[in-house]
């Protein structure tokens, strides 16, 4: 629940609505926060079956607020693995600010966040070029040659460009926006504007991590 409104997807309920693997549906700059419940929750709770993360959003002040942030992963800040393996050659960065503060004092105010996120690695398709790779697999150079053979010659089926190193990325742009108007001392108006660009290439490909 974002704000007491239903945040899942329709068919894989772990995924945001509208989404496809997104990496976040919120930023976690805008969320306040948050109360999660695994068990023993009362009936108002449905279409839950094993938890329910419940978050509440941020809203705007008197006094005006900013922040920003950034984080990087790469591999050049890892090591090599336990079996002594170069780390893949990938990069990860995370960017963004928020805003909030009165548009008129005691009455109406705003909260913006702005969140990126541009996501790259390698993945590997129908590779079996090297020795090791082919023992691990089971599939014989020779083999996979004759089936892309007759992909492209039987069934017209072009394999190029999608074979061995791919670059896989996830790409997202989140836009969180707010507005609260207190229209009396009992009540009061808000109004939320949630906005996700999400770009994903070489996303759906089955790859083993071989030795």
């Amino acid at each position: 629940l974002i704000d007491g409104v239903g945040a899942n997807g329709t068919f894989f309920g772990g995924e945001a609505r509208g989404s496809d693997r997104i990496p976040f549906a919120y930023s976690i700059e805008a969320v306040r926060e948050f109360q999660v419940e695994t068990n023993a929750y009362d009936v108002t709770r449905g279409n839950y079956t094993g938890g329910l993360v419940n978050a509440v959003t941020k809203s705007g002040s008197n006094q005006f607020r900013g922040a920003g942030w950034g984080y990087r992963r790469s591999a050049d800040f890892t090591k090599r693995d336990f079996l002594g393996r170069e780390p893949a050659d990938f990069t990860s960065n995370q960017f963004g600010f928020s805003l909030s503060g009165p548009i008129i004092r005691d009455r109406l105010h705003f909260f913006l966040t702005v969140d990126r996120q541009d996501r790259d690695q390698p993945v590997f398709a129908t590779d079996v070029s090297s020795d090791s790779i082919a023992r691990n697999t089971g599939i014989h150079p020779d083999s996979l040659a004759r089936l892309l053979s007759i992909l492209q010659n039987t069934y017209g089926y072009a394999t190029a460009g999608e074979q061995g190193k791919l670059i896989q990325t996830q790409d997202e742009t989140n836009i969180f926006a707010r507005v609260d108007w207190q229209l009396s001392n009992r009540h009061q108006l808000a109004v939320r504007y949630n906005f996700t660009d999400l770009v994903q290439h070489n996303d759906r490909i089955a790859t083993r991590d071989l030795l």
